[in-house]
């Protein structure tokens, strides 16, 4: 089956700025996640899986994204990334994250390459 995804259990990941300039919006951000995770999972998880959100401090430097998501992608082996924050980020990420076939999830970006061109593994929340 696909990387992320066993028996009982599914893993997303995330990046965002937890300690940086925009910590701001990654703080929150982090936590809604996580609030929803364990509401998913106080409710059955999905198809009976619980899910494990893991995610890292980019503290908004290209580089620490690169190398969080390095780290989720193979370390971690997530399902599917979700809520990357930044354009720089995930432009400097989706390159290898699509070739491994993970999605991008509703990034924190409202640039038009998040959607554009059309990609199955694209999923921006912001319209254009």
């Amino acid at each position: 089956g696909p990387q992320g995804v066993t028996d009982d259990k599914i893993t997303l990941g995330s990046y965002t700025d937890l300690s940086g300039p925009l910590a701001v919006w990654g703080v929150p951000e982090a936590n809604g996640l996580r609030m929803r995770v364990d509401e998913i999972n106080a409710a059955g998880g999905i198809h009976g899986r619980q899910l494990e959100i893991v995610i890292e401090d980019t503290q908004y430097q290209v580089p620490r994204a690169i190398q969080a998501a390095n780290k989720l992608l193979r370390r971690d082996r997530v399902f599917a990334m979700v809520g990357a924050l930044g354009t720089p980020m995930n432009l400097a990420v989706m390159p290898q994250q699509l070739d491994a076939g993970v999605p991008n999830l509703f990034p924190m970006t409202a640039a038009p390459e998040m959607a554009e061109p059309l990609h199955p593994m694209k999923y921006a929340f912001f319209f254009f």
